[in-house]
């Protein structure tokens, strides 16, 4: 089976999906500032901010722009899986990394749509009794994975194509800023005023559209990697140094 998509098609992917993203969280934050500033028990053209307004909060459970999220991952691990297919049948040694990604990935859709990893907040906080940039306890597994999950993919990150390396190293550098990041700086906020104020809206508005324009930069770098399928060896993933030079000019 083989599946690749134009170059015009991911950018126009790539495109529509920051727009979305953007508008989402443009959306959220303007709602939950009107509302912190005004009124909360007053409706809005028949929305009334303090109980319908969730459903366009990005850091809220079974939102619009959660949704969105968390289809972007599921959306990644669909590709990741293709690809696991076709690393497989190719005979590429890295065929397991790949599929371990796809996994990986719907692991994370799973977390953005039920927030598991915000349940171990307050179990970690008080075992570990944290405060400030620590407050969210939770950055402090994501930091050691991340680390881990940097140590083991590092050989496998320098086995691809050189153009795609540097979207998945940026995918990742956005989506960690956000997720861990970030999460410490609105942590740090919470700690000290509170979750119901402006500065801890703004840091969680920002949050989640670095997290989205994270994942769509690696959704956006995987389609451009289906254009690596066709390779004179056979395989993909695993070419000698200069024809991955050479792939990663080709591809840009």
């Amino acid at each position: 089976m083989e599946v690749r998509f134009s170059k015009g098609f991911a950018r126009t992917t790539l495109k529509v999906l920051l727009l979305i993203a953007l508008l989402l969280c443009s959306i959220s934050f303007a709602s939950q500032a009107y509302a912190l500033v005004n009124d909360s028990d007053m409706e809005v053209l028949g929305v009334n901010l303090a109980n319908d307004l969730y459903l366009l909060d990005v850091d809220a459970e079974a939102s619009v722009p959660t949704w969105f999220s968390s289809s972007i991952l599921l959306l990644c691990s669909m590709l990741l899986g293709l690809i696991t297919y076709t690393a497989k049948r190719a005979g590429d040694r890295y065929s397991l990394y790949w599929g371990v990604l796809s996994i990986v990935f719907v692991l994370m859709s799973l977390d953005e749509q039920v927030s598991i990893h915000e349940r171990f907040i307050e179990p970690l906080r008080s075992l570990l009794d944290t405060g400030g940039i620590l407050y969210f306890a939770s950055v402090l597994p994501g930091i050691v994975f991340v680390v881990i999950f940097g140590l083991v993919y590092r050989r496998f990150l320098f086995n691809l194509p050189v153009t795609i390396r540097r979207l998945f190293v940026a995918a990742g550098a956005l989506y960690v800023l956000g997720s861990i990041g970030m999460e410490m700086v609105g942590g740090f906020v919470a700690d000290l005023r509170g979750e119901h104020n402006l500065p801890y809206i703004t840091l969680t508005t920002v949050e989640e559209f670095l997290e989205m324009f994270g994942a769509i930069v690696f959704l956006y770098a995987l389609i451009r990697y289906t254009h690596c399928f066709k390779e004179p060896t056979g395989r993909i993933g695993s070419q000698n140094p200069a024809k991955r030079t050479n792939q990663g000019d080709a591809l840009s």
